[in-house]
């Protein structure tokens, strides 16, 4: 019993940690909308 008093009942949180579920906020959308892509239908301004 005399660990139990140094040692912490709960686990450790880390607030550096992403939350669950991750929300990564440097990921594309979806569906995913790549503004360096042509287009439809292309029009070549050459």
């Amino acid at each position: 019993m005399e660990d139990g008093k140094h040692r912490p009942v709960k686990p450790p949180v880390p607030d550096c940690k992403p939350t669950n579920p991750p929300v990564p906020d440097c990921k594309p959308t979806n569906p995913p909308v790549p503004d360096c892509k042509p287009t439809n239908p292309p029009v070549p301004d050459c």
